[in-house]
């Protein structure tokens, strides 16, 4: 049994008040995120090679592509999500990303960020940014979605605390060290779902929806 992570649920959640007719998954991965939307809306996963887009199993449309160079027509999709997405994305690019996805939403559409939060506990904690793993800031979300762009803020939130870091400094120890799954999957995953749920401010993960206003 796949089990979805509260963080992806939180997404999905909001994706789904939307009420989008066709909604686009940058960076779909194993598609945690389109299992969760799946059979309420019509959804597209794009991944960037055929070896990545093999692991996603659910019954979909799966695109390889470039978030940087989206292979769609303008105004394709009523919401786009990118998940975990942009700190992967290098910074010279990071702009044409931003384009690309205003150009493939129609008119008043929606996209849903998630990303590392830029917060000393979430930074020192995180193996992966001492080896590059970007982390932003509300600024530069901002920076990025700019009204100047044809962005609209609908909202950000900073969620995920110290369940969360357990469960990731879990998850690089279990793979890394002793090449197996995460030990007690389960209890770990339980508290970070109540934490998620019950904690309104953590500095984990920050998401964000920002709307195509022109």
């Amino acid at each position: 049994m796949t089990i979805i992570p509260q963080r992806i649920k939180f997404a999905a959640n909001k994706i789904t008040c939307l009420q989008p007719e066709k909604h686009l998954d940058i960076g779909c991965g194993s598609g945690l995120l389109l299992r969760e939307l799946n059979g309420e809306i019509y959804c597209v996963g794009l991944e960037l090679s055929e070896a990545k887009a093999r692991l996603c199993d659910v019954n979909t449309r799966i695109v390889i592509g470039n978030a940087c160079h989206l292979p769609f027509v303008g105004n394709a999709f009523d919401s786009v999500s990118a998940l975990e997405v942009i700190e992967h994305v290098s910074v010279s690019a990071l702009d044409d990303m931003v384009r690309n996805v205003h150009n493939s939403l129609k008119n008043r559409g929606v996209v849903t960020i998630s990303t590392p939060f830029y917060d000393l506990r979430s930074i020192l904690l995180d193996p992966a940014w001492y080896f590059g793993h970007r982390h932003f800031s509300g600024a530069d979300l901002i920076r990025l979605f700019n009204p100047s762009r044809g962005w609209e803020c609908s909202f950000t939130v900073v969620r995920g605390g110290w369940w969360e870091v357990l469960m990731m400094l879990n998850y690089y120890i279990s793979k890394y060290v002793f090449n197996r799954d995460i030990f007690v999957r389960a209890w770990f995953e339980s508290r970070r779902t109540r934490e998620y749920l019950e904690v309104s401010r953590g500095f984990t993960t920050m998401h964000a929806q920002f709307v195509k206003n022109i």
